[in-house]
Order: structure tokens, then C-alpha cells, then sequence
């Protein structure tokens, strides 16, 4: 089953891995502006062994609404 997430801080990464490990997709959607803390997160996820897709979605922001889906493929 998909997570769908509107907030990630990075101490939520590793809970958020184990349940992806499970096979759920973990969907983050990012309304607004983005930093580089967006960044780590992505990048703290790749190092766990997800790979990811970013989407444009239709938010409030809509030029600034991604979405960011995360699938895990295991570990490289």
C-alpha cells in the first residue's frame, strides 16, 4: 500500500525506508517552496537503496507542487 506524505524531516527517513522495504511506495508531496534539506532527504533515501520519480502535481503552489515517489530496489 502507498504512503502518501505531505512532510518529511530527516529524522523520519529510516521509519519511512523500513516501511518501503515492505514493499509500500512512499509518496512525499512538496507544496511550495523547496530547500536544501528537500535535498538531503532525496539523497539520504538513494543511499538507502530507493530509487525516485519527481512529478509535477496540481497544489496549491501549482508551479511549485511536486511529488516525489520513492520505491525501493534494494541496495547497489
Amino acid at each position: 500500500m502507498d504512503k502518501i506524505i505531505d512532510e518529511i524531516r530527516f529524522n523520519d527517513v529510516e521509519f519511512l525506508a523500513e516501511e518501503g522495504k515492505l514493499g509500500n511506495k512512499i509518496i512525499w508531496r512538496r507544496d511550495g517552496s523547496h530547500s536544501m534539506d528537500d535535498l538531503q532527504i532525496i539523497l539520504e533515501f538513494e543511499k538507502l537503496g530507493f530509487q525516485y520519480k519527481i512529478y509535477n502535481y496540481k497544489g496549491e503552489f501549482e508551479d511549485k507542487a511536486i511529488k516525489i515517489e520513492f520505491e525501493y530496489k534494494g541496495k547497489l
